[in-house]
């Protein structure tokens, strides 16, 4: 143990990274080092201290794919604050390894990666220092003590779905309801601003939603969520929109996968955008070509019969 400490403190990591690393005290770790002689100066310790904060705080500059994604994540699982020593910074925490390590490859940084045990979980973490990275991320909608009140990214709209891919590595979620065989994806917010942003981008591409929220360590928390066909087309155009540009989360991913092996015998019930069809004189058959092929269908056929029900139901209040 005492080698391994001495390799760690040598190569270049703090004391309290280090006893972080070992899953130690700092003042057992503090003492070993002491007891083994190995100390440095202080111009030594802003050396290294210099050398672990180096990374490339003008990432943001231009907004493309990538960035939108990485910022959807920042958004997430980010946080910007100033200190009382008149530091700004930027912190990055999540039980997912993968994550953090993505971050800090996107930031071209040196940094060292920080582990934390709390209530039997692991969070790991990293930390960037930078005045100008600090006002970029202002810029571009991220603010100080965000979870309650953060809003929609300053990005152009053509990157929503990369931002909101990212938002989904780090806040989001996909199951499968065994008890009613049903797939179900969720995107969730402390904010309820950020909450109804979703909840439009949803109604813009047409898609079926439920909305809600709970109550965790006594602050609200907001969710959409997207059942069967719904989440698989939703998370097809969120993978889709990042292609190969960025490493999603492979738990994640994985499950995604899953999804989209899964047969779905039907779509949703008629959308509006539909009715516009259905109340026209189109017969059912062009009827139903007009609606599988138009561009705000997302993965299911509509059949003469099922066009025959619902006009045969409606007949009396809208023919």
């Amino acid at each position: 143990m005492e080698q391994e400490i001495k390799k760690l403190y040598l190569s270049g990591l703090s004391s309290h990274d280090t006893a972080k690393r070992m899953n130690l005290n700092h003042s057992k770790v503090y003492s070993l080092l002491r007891g083994m002689g190995i100390t440095r100066s202080i111009s030594e310790s802003l050396k290294t201290s210099n050398k672990l904060r180096k990374f490339n705080p003008y990432v943001f500059d231009r907004i493309g794919v990538v960035e939108s994604y990485y910022l959807g994540l920042i958004f997430s699982d980010g946080c910007i604050c100033e200190t009382t020593n008149g530091r700004k910074m930027l912190t990055f925490v999540s039980m997912d390894f993968q994550l953090v390590s993505n971050i800090k490859i996107f930031m071209n940084s040196a940094n060292a990666i920080s582990e934390r045990h709390e209530n039997k979980k692991i969070y790991y973490s990293i930390a960037f220092c930078n005045g100008f990275l600090y006002e970029r991320l202002l810029q571009l909608g991220c603010v100080a003590k965000k979870s309650l009140i953060i809003g929609a990214p300053k990005i152009d709209s053509k990157y929503y779905l990369s931002f909101l891919m990212g938002m989904f590595d780090g806040d989001g979620s996909i199951s499968l309801n065994r008890s009613i065989n049903s797939w179900k994806c969720s995107i969730g917010s402390g904010s309820k601003k950020m909450f109804l942003w979703i909840s439009t981008i949803l109604e813009q591409y047409g898609f079926s939603y439920s909305g809600g929220s709970r109550i965790i360590r006594e602050k609200p928390f907001y969710t959409v969520e997207l059942v069967g066909i719904s989440a698989l087309a939703f998370l097809r155009l969120l993978y889709d929109s990042v292609d190969s540009s960025v490493v999603p989360l492979e738990r994640k991913h994985k499950r995604f996968l899953e999804l989209s092996k899964v047969k779905f015998r039907k779509g949703p019930n008629f959308l509006e955008w539909e009715k516009e069809y259905l109340l026209s004189d189109l017969n059912y058959t062009d009827c139903c070509y007009m609606i599988n092929n138009d561009s705000r269908n997302y993965g299911w056929v509509r059949k003469a019969a099922s066009v025959r029900y619902w006009r045969n139901r409606h007949k009396e209040t809208t023919w």
